[in-house]
């Protein structure tokens, strides 16, 4: 990499406009220089613009800069590639290593005995310099496990942890149901095919705020009665009215107690067969869910209401999309039609 020392020898005042003037991008390989330069840009930048982490697969951290935006995206490999020789060095906490950058692609390559560790490094490099957090951790396989746990000791906490299948292969059950047992993060999204099999929701921290899961996993209503969190969002299949039942029931019966809102695909819902036995009344005022992720927002013209002996009442409807909805009505807002515009 180019030194930046021929910055150096002008007024602080000088080199500081520089630096403040480069993107956050420049300002990042110019910090890697050295660790003379890693403080220098520290110490004089003044921009405070939001920066976050993305983590996928052990070995990729995406640097996200927002207002406006850059990305870049590094890489960890444990030799070199033929085709990209790294024969450039960077400093990253105090270790020389040898790297290659791609203009182009917004792309730097860095070489590590132990991939992980690298990974690990970088995410300590951009929290010293920027303080920014993994925001986004994307976990393919079992491996990703250590830096899971690396980080939720390192982070006051983590935000998001996604689960998914390589192509054309399998999450291993019991794998999944221990990295769930173990995860912290505050929303959990699995997109693993898992070759048929169920797997157990056995999280019990009370961190997670929302469990997403999406195609190819097998999901049971069962699932849906051991999840803790207070929002449950499901697009992995249609589920059934008699699983509408059981789950409603089950609430009723005082489970699910963390819970504010669920949503799930139900085709030709069938107000008969799921509110079988189950006292209920209709409740035609139109209500709001909010939620901090944008795509579980949704209103509720009207809905069917049901209230368990604790006095607790929670409201269920069938969209037009066929989503069926049922919310704890204390989470719920009246609204009007302006409202949502």
């Amino acid at each position: 990499m180019t030194s930046p020392f021929y910055l150096f020898p002008l007024p602080q005042l000088v080199y500081s406009i520089i630096i403040n003037s480069m993107t956050m991008t420049q300002q990042i390989l110019i910090s890697m220089c050295s660790s003379k330069a890693n403080s220098i840009v520290k110490s004089v930048r003044r921009e405070k613009r939001s920066i976050s982490l993305i983590v996928q697969d052990n070995e990729f951290v995406t640097v996200v800069v927002h207002d406006p935006y850059e990305q870049l995206l590094i890489g960890q490999v444990p030799e070199l590639a033929a085709d990209w020789p790294m024969n450039k060095r960077l400093t990253i906490n105090g270790k020389s290593k040898r790297f290659d950058y791609s203009e182009e692609k917004c792309v730097l390559g860095t070489i590590w005995d132990d991939v992980e560790v690298g990974t690990m490094e970088i995410i300590k490099y951009f929290d010293a310099l920027f303080g920014a957090k993994v925001e986004l951790l994307e976990m393919f396989d079992y491996s990703g496990c250590q830096i899971m746990k690396w980080l939720q000791r390192h982070q006051d906490h983590l935000l998001q942890v996604a689960f998914y299948s390589r192509k054309d292969t399998i999450f291993e059950v019991e794998a999944l149901n221990e990295i769930i047992r173990d995860c912290e993060a505050h929303h959990i999204g699995v997109c693993a095919d898992t070759g048929g099999k169920p797997f157990k929701i056995q999280n019990s921290h009370g961190k997670c705020v929302m469990f997403r899961c999406t195609i190819d996993t097998v999901f049971t209503v069962e699932n849906i009665m051991q999840i803790e969190a207070p929002q449950i969002y499901l697009t992995n299949r249609w589920y059934e009215n008699e699983e509408i039942h059981q789950f409603i029931g089950h609430w009723m019966n005082g489970g699910n107690p963390y819970l504010k809102a669920l949503r799930l695909p139900c085709e030709h819902f069938n107000e008969q067969v799921a509110t079988s036995g189950i006292p209920v009344q209709w409740n035609p005022e139109r209500r709001y869910y909010q939620s901090d992720q944008r795509d579980f927002c949704f209103s509720m013209d009207g809905g069917f209401e049901v209230q368990r002996d604790d006095g607790t009442k929670a409201l269920f409807n069938i969209s037009i999309d066929e989503f069926f909805s049922f919310v704890v009505e204390k989470a719920l807002d009246f609204v009007d039609d302006e409202s949502l515009e």
